[in-house]
């Protein structure tokens, strides 16, 4: 059997904790070229220096200056100045900061504003942090006035457009709705996403918001709160590893671009412009077999148990069952807390199980789709040259493990493709057609590259 592209990038992934299902599930799974496709002008790239020091996680990259670039690393919840040889020149925000070099508690993110400027989410202060080129902070904005816009902005990619407005996706909760079993009397409360979410854009002139568009979201989490007739409860998790979903950004020339997942093409949304669809992208589709979903069944539920097994490790039933929780929302559906009420108080605990009270299993296989979607979450980063780079779940154009993205113009068009060396991802771009690679070290760390492109003269 032939290895799926993202096999060992996915494998080294499950050293942590926050990609260890999506790395074991799409390690089932194994790219297959079934329709003849256009030719597409491949490029490579070729590393020409590395940093010395390692990452727990590279999330992006942004060169800020001919001589300097910021790192975020939310595994370490650090920002970080680099130089233009990737030494580090000094933090930002750090955990053990205090003060104005304070990172905060939890992972947050960073958004490209106008210019080299970057803006951070500051989720303790309710505010975004203005950083110039050199990393200084020169003053904070106010961001949407609700707090559950203002915690979207920490969990998921959020954009400046070109005339300064903030565009983000919103925060969606999940919709309870109850079901009694008449029989036993038993009644369950069912948590699950809204199949859609919009994108919003906020005014920070006029404090005003107005909703762009609607994207699609995988319900990849749906949580039932059992309350039985005696008073026990438990609460049931079920996990969907291949949900459908869309995703989005805005590229360096304040083009919106959506990706929609399922016919895999563009919609446009230009600044000055109307609205318009490109062409679907091309892309090997990936039936999903009655076969490959069972494997898919029985992997979530292998890498479940391995999770189990190291969170018991790390401390008793009661932590591990608080870790797995956190485990969910950040494996599966950041943006959709697992809050189906209090935790479960009826199951007895034991030396190896978290709680009796807390059941996680795949969703049936009836419920995944019948093709592998093309991409997954967070799969889709705007360069500095007004292009979208997309990781598609199969490329036939991925060699050795390799991976391979779709980089698509500004009117929805694929361009070209890129090949990165084995064992890395992008995380962003430079001047000059550079580009910085995530690069797996030792330990289940990340070591930072930059790269050049350079197109081969072959074409698939």
């Amino acid at each position: 059997m032939r290895r799926h592209p993202y096999h060992s990038v996915s494998t080294a992934l499950t050293r942590t904790r926050q990609c260890l299902i999506v790395g074991g599930i799409l390690g089932v799974l194994f790219a297959r070229s079934l329709v003849a496709q256009p030719k597409i002008p491949i490029q490579e790239v070729r590393v020409v220096a590395e940093s010395p020091t390692t990452f727990g996680r590279l999330q992006v990259v942004y060169e800020t200056s001919p001589h300097h670039l910021v790192v975020h690393d939310p595994a370490s919840r650090r920002v970080l100045l680099l130089d233009s040889s990737l030494v580090t020149v000094r933090a930002i925000f750090d955990s053990s900061g205090s003060g104005s070099t304070a990172y905060g508690g939890r992972a947050t993110r960073l958004i490209r504003s106008n210019g080299d400027t970057l803006l951070f989410v500051d989720a303790a202060a309710t505010a975004l942090v203005v950083l110039d080129p050199d990393g200084r902070p020169v003053r904070s904005l106010a961001g949407p006035s609700s707090r559950a816009d203002f915690l979207g902005l920490t969990v998921a990619a959020s954009y400046i457009d070109a005339d300064g407005n903030l565009v983000f996706r919103r925060l969606s909760t999940p919709r309870p709705h109850p079901i009694v079993d008449p029989r036993t009397r038993e009644t369950t409360l069912v948590n699950a996403l809204p199949d859609s979410v919009a994108l919003l854009r906020f005014r920070f002139d006029s404090r005003l918001l107005d909703t762009l568009a609607l994207v699609r979201q995988p319900s990849t989490i749906r949580t039932s709160l059992v309350n039985s007739a005696t008073g026990g409860r438990t609460l049931r998790v079920a996990l969907n590893p291949v949900g459908q979903l869309d995703d989005w950004a805005v590229l360096s020339d304040g083009t919106l671009m959506i990706v929609r997942g399922h016919d895999y093409h563009a919609e446009v949304f230009p600044s000055q412009e109307a609205r318009f669809h490109g062409t679907r992208l091309p892309i090997a589709w990936r039936p999903l077999s009655e076969s490959d979903k069972t494997a898919l069944a029985d992997s979530t539920r292998a890498v479940w148990r391995e999770l189990e097994r190291r969170a018991l490790e790390r401390g008793g039933p009661s932590a591990a069952m608080a870790e797995l929780q956190q485990a969910l929302i950040v494996a599966f559906d950041p943006t959709a807390p697992v809050s189906a009420g209090p935790a479960p108080s009826s199951g007895r605990t034991s030396e190896n199980r978290p709680g009796a009270g807390f059941v996680v299993e795949p969703v049936p296989i009836d419920e995944m789709p019948d093709f592998l979607p093309p991409f997954r979450r967070d799969a889709v980063l705007p360069d500095r040259d007004g292009n979208l780079w997309i990781l598609p779940t199969t490329s036939i154009d991925a060699q050795r493990g390799q991976l391979t993205y779709d980089v698509v113009s500004n009117r929805g068009i694929l361009s070209c493709r890129v090949r990165v060396p084995q064992g890395r991802l992008v995380v962003g771009f430079g001047r000059h057609g550079a580009v910085y690679l995530a690069s797996l070290a030792d330990g289940g760390r990340w070591r930072l590259e930059r790269a050049l492109l350079a197109e081969t003269a072959t074409k698939k």
